[in-house]
């Protein structure tokens, strides 16, 4: 009997709680811990234009460190 009794209290409160529960201010915390997580969050940067061929890209610039090697070696020795 003690359980049932326990059981009903827990259901009671459960109900009263769930439902009378505020959910606008959940959403108004919710709301106001994102506009205080965006003022510590530095902006966004700006997106760099990818390379017109993006698979030629990479090769471009091995072939360029590679010629700057070759410079600082003199002869061309490698």
């Amino acid at each position: 009997m003690r359980i049932v009794a326990i059981v009903v209290v827990l259901a009671i409160v459960y109900y009263i709680y769930g439902r009378n529960g505020d959910k606008t201010s959940l959403q108004n915390r919710v709301a106001e811990a994102q506009a205080e997580a965006a003022k510590v969050m530095p902006a966004p940067q700006a997106a760099q234009p990818p390379p017109t061929n993006s698979l030629r890209a990479p090769m471009d610039r091995t072939r360029q460190v590679l010629d700057q090697v070759k410079q600082r070696n003199g002869k061309g020795e490698f």
